[in-house]
Parts: C-alpha cells; sequence; structure tokens
C-alpha cells in the first residue's frame, strides 16, 4: 500500500520549503514530486504522481493560476512514513482546492521480476 497525500500551497517557494522538510526527514526524492505551472502538461504531471483524476482536476486550475502543489507518495514500509508526511505537508499552512481526499490509499503491485534474480 501506498499513500497519496497531496497539499496545495500558495506558490513554488512556498511548497519547496515543504519538500526540503521532507527530504531533512529522509523521504528521497522519487517519494514526492512539486508541481506547478512552469513546464505545462499539468494534467499529465498530476497523472503521472498518481493523483486521482477527480483531484486532479481540482488542483489544475489552482495550480496553473500560480499555487503549488506538493504531492507525496508514502509507501507502508518504513511504517509510520505517511504519518510523518502529513505532520510535514500540516505543518506549513496549505490552501483548500475543494478536493474531498487529500490522502489516498492506493495498492502496490509487487514487481516479481526484481525479486527473481
Amino acid at each position: 500500500m501506498t499513500t497519496i497525500i497531496t497539499r496545495l500551497y500558495k506558490d513554488r517557494k512556498t511548497a519547496d520549503g515543504v519538500a526540503s522538510q521532507l527530504a531533512d526527514a529522509g523521504f528521497r526524492a522519487r517519494d514526492y514530486d512539486v508541481i506547478d505551472s512552469s513546464g505545462g502538461h499539468v494534467a499529465e504531471r498530476l497523472s503521472a504522481t498518481r493523483v486521482p483524476s477527480r483531484s486532479a482536476e481540482a488542483y489544475a486550475g489552482p495550480i496553473e493560476a500560480g499555487n503549488a502543489l506538493v504531492v507525496v507518495r508514502a509507501e507502508f514500509n518504513p511504517r509510520g512514513a505517511a504519518l510523518v508526511a502529513r505532520e510535514i505537508v500540516d505543518g506549513t499552512e496549505w490552501l483548500e482546492a475543494g478536493v474531498a481526499k487529500q490522502d489516498v490509499y492506493v495498492r502496490v503491485e509487487p514487481q516479481l521480476e526484481m525479486q527473481l534474480s
């Protein structure tokens, strides 16, 4: 299981500050993303980070208007990673975007080919 945690912040600088806190807490760069309007293709980038489509629709407008989104993929192991991530993302003032579930659980299929060597 992986918990996808999303929070919208007023700008890229604020979101980058949250990302730095995640890194300081031991989260790997592949465990989180900061998405803003730079680089275009906001909807595609949200999909690539596993943000549910309904949430992505709600976030797209605010992101294109200058806000920035932090997306954390907190895996089941190490235990408590999602709790730590939530404490970090909630420790900085975030914006309401009308998203019903900012924390969603997704099933992760094991990659057996990697374990057969």
